[in-house]
């Protein structure tokens, strides 16, 4: 497993170099207050050096380092740390207290951002099953839970949605996708569209009393959590 490094990135903040197969990485801020990952790579049988530009990070928060907490194996309350989430590969760095030099990269069963939860759970991805990272949005007796997914998309046009001039040298973008998931006692992991039908066909017969106090359309998170706090009042199990 690789390492990650910390470095000042001058009139901008904290920001995180990341050494892999592309060179190292730098994320920071534009003019425009929109993220940008500029890389700097060999190229040409490691005779020439070139910096290559993509918009967003494949990190969840800006500054990349934000305060939280880590649990190594689910039998801890948490460690408090320093700690950045990469989407893209669904991996955490953290350093704590009291060695802040000292970068540790890898899966812990559990952890928090600025008192959000995330939790590793099994899910097949792609046939195959793997754990990967959840945030917990609502715990009740049925639970929500959110998993983004972060893909590098390569593209020459770079007016993919960030309102950027194609002059720009962009060569490509990180584009976030968020999926939701209702998590049941005793049930898998479902799937589930912030809808109306989708809602009533993953909760069951005991969400029909609530099928009249749902809106028609694209929900909100905060109303499907307002919807499930309704829904753990008429369920008994």
């Amino acid at each position: 497993m690789k390492p990650l490094y910390a470095e000042l990135f001058l009139g901008v903040g904290l920001a995180m170099a990341i050494e892999d197969v592309k060179g190292q990485c730098i994320v920071s801020q534009n003019s425009q207050g929109q993220l940008v990952t500029t890389c700097t790579v060999t190229e040409s049988r490691g005779t020439t050096v070139v910096q290559k530009l993509y918009l967003g990070s494949e990190f969840l928060n800006f500054p990349i380092w934000q305060f939280g907490s880590v649990d190594i194996d689910g039998n801890s309350k948490g460690q408090p740390c320093e700690i950045a989430f990469n989407v893209s590969r669904d991996e955490v760095s953290y350093r704590l207290p009291s060695d802040t030099t000292r970068i540790i990269t890898g899966h812990p069963v559990a952890f928090t951002i600025n008192g959000a939860k995330f939790s590793s759970q099994p899910y097949n991805v792609l046939g195959i099953r793997q754990r990967i990272y959840f945030m917990h949005l609502y715990e009740g007796k049925v639970k929500l839970l959110r998993h983004t997914k972060c893909t590098l998309k390569q593209s020459a046009d770079t007016n993919n949605g960030y309102n950027i001039a194609k002059q720009d040298s962009y060569v490509g973008y990180y584009e976030m996708i968020d999926e939701y998931f209702i998590q049941q006692k005793y049930k898998p992991l479902q799937k589930v569209s912030l809808t109306k039908k989708s809602l009533l066909r993953t909760l069951g017969d005991n969400a029909k009393n609530l099928e009249e106090h749902i809106p028609k359309g694209q929900l909100t998170v905060n109303q499907v959590v307002n919807l499930l706090a309704q829904y753990d009042g008429l369920t008994t199990q």
